[in-house]
């Protein structure tokens, strides 16, 4: 099975940073599990963390945060979100 994952298909080889990349944010857990209803963890980008709202879909809404911060994404929801931010001011 080892042997199957380490095999050149020959089209372009990956380089060790983009393996490295993927491999690590394959083993990352949600940094905020509290807030997975609302947004599912993509990747890690140095120190900021990719994430894509589950509340947008079918469109395709990646948002960044910083690793200590939330705020992005609560501003995120706010705006783009108002009924599920505030669900009284309808």
């Amino acid at each position: 099975m080892m042997a199957d994952m380490e095999a050149d298909d020959g089209d372009s080889p990956a380089t060790s940073e983009e393996t490295n990349t993927s491999r690590s944010s394959s083993n990352l857990v949600h940094p905020w599990p509290y807030l997975q209803n609302m947004f599912s963890f993509v990747e890690k980008r140095g120190e900021s963390y990719i994430m894509q709202c589950k509340l947008c879909v079918p469109k395709k809404s990646n948002i960044s945060a910083y690793k200590n911060s939330t705020s992005n994404l609560r501003k995120h929801v706010e705006v783009s979100h108002v009924s599920r931010a505030f669900p009284g001011l309808n």
